[in-house]
């Protein structure tokens, strides 16, 4: 009897230490390469059309941890045009930390495991926060192409920062996405995506 608890626990723990593993809606792997198209309209109507392609270059070890190094770069969108991410898979979620904060601060960017219902906070500065919620789970078509199983999640920000909802497909991730900030909106469609090594 005794051993039969042992084990049940046993299972139960290895059961919830492998969530992040078992998250296949956030690939993080070096060499993943992703390239989507993207429309800005800007407040006035105008639309600018371009490209954003997002990789994962490498690994990098910051204060003891190790984060994956997402590259992304656009052409053709005034104003943006290349920043990096670091990114780490733990069990309660994808952390992240941007090149650009000074302060170099980790937020909780994808709270795991998903499913319907499932919200988090992102608080990426002192005044801004951002809450996720996973709306549903469906089948989206992002030009010739459907995506099952995919996961709908919308966000909503409090202050400058954008608002909008995007889906994240299995072992491939975001496939399509839609922003509005600062009365330009922002829509990204994945053309193609290869994995890593």
């Amino acid at each position: 009897m005794k051993q039969t608890i042992i084990s049940l626990l046993l299972c139960f723990i290895s059961v919830n230490s492998t969530h992040a593993v078992e998250d296949v809606y956030n690939p993080l792997s070096v060499g993943m390469r992703w390239e989507a198209s993207v429309d800005m309209t800007t407040p006035d109507g105008r639309t600018n059309r371009g490209t954003v392609i997002r990789e994962i270059t490498g690994t990098e070890v910051i204060a003891g941890k190790t984060y994956f190094k997402s590259v992304t770069r656009f052409t053709d969108i005034p104003g943006m045009t290349r920043f990096t991410t670091y990114r780490r898979k733990a069990e309660d979620g994808i952390y992240a930390m941007s090149s650009l904060d000074p302060h170099k601060r980790e937020y909780l960017e994808t709270g795991l495991p998903l499913e319907v219902g499932r919200t988090w906070t992102v608080t990426i500065s002192d005044t801004e926060k951002t809450v996720y919620s996973v709306e549903a789970r469906e089948t989206v078509t992002v030009g010739d192409r459907k995506y099952e199983k995919c996961f709908k999640v919308s966000y909503r920000s409090n202050g400058l920062a954008p608002s909008g909802y995007f889906y994240l497909a299995p072992n491939i991730g975001n496939v399509t996405e839609t922003l509005r900030q600062g009365g330009a909106t922002l829509q990204f469609k994945l053309k193609s995506f290869s994995g890593g090594k």
